[in-house]
C-alpha cells in the first residue's frame, strides 16, 4: 500500500488462509489465490474468479469513475435506510426520517449538534 508515495507494510488475516506475509506494496496471502491491498475485504460469497474480475473492473477505472460509483452506491444505501426507517414509522415526517438517518450516520450526539447548527444558521 503507498501512503504519501511511500510504502507502507500493512498486516491482515484471511480466514480461508493458513496465515499471511508481509511485503512492501501488496499482501500476499499464505494461501493460493490473487492478491489483495490492504483494507479490502473479500466477500466470503464471491468466488475467487468473481472477486478478481470486480477487481480487475474497479482498477481500470478512472478515479472520475471510481468518485462517481462511491458516491451512487452511497446514494442508493441511505435510501435504503430511508425507507427501512419509514416501513418501521409509518406515521413520520420526511423530517424525522432525515433526523433518524443522520442520528445513524454521524451519531446521535453529532447529528444533534449538526441540526442544532442548522436551526441556528436558517433563521
Amino acid at each position: 500500500m503507498l501512503l504519501d508515495d511511500k510504502p507502507v507494510e500493512v498486516e491482515i488475516h484471511r480466514a480461508d488462509c493458513a496465515g499471511w506475509s508481509r511485503s512492501r506494496e501488496w499482501l500476499e496471502p499464505a494461501c493460493s489465490g490473487p492478491r489483495y491491498s490492504a483494507g479490502m475485504v473479500v466477500p466470503q460469497d464471491t468466488s475467487a474468479d468473481a472477486w478478481a474480475r470486480q477487481i480487475a473492473g474497479i482498477r481500470a477505472m478512472t478515479p472520475q469513475e471510481r468518485l462517481q460509483l462511491a458516491a451512487s452506491m452511497s446514494d442508493e444505501l441511505r435510501a435504503l435506510v430511508r425507507d427501512g426507517i419509514r416501513s418501521r414509522h409509518a406515521g413520520w415526517t420526511a423530517t424525522q426520517v432525515e433526523a433518524a438517518l443522520e442520528d445513524l450516520v454521524l451519531g446521535v450526539s453529532l447529528a444533534r449538534k449538526v441540526r442544532t447548527r442548522r436551526s441556528a444558521t436558517a433563521r
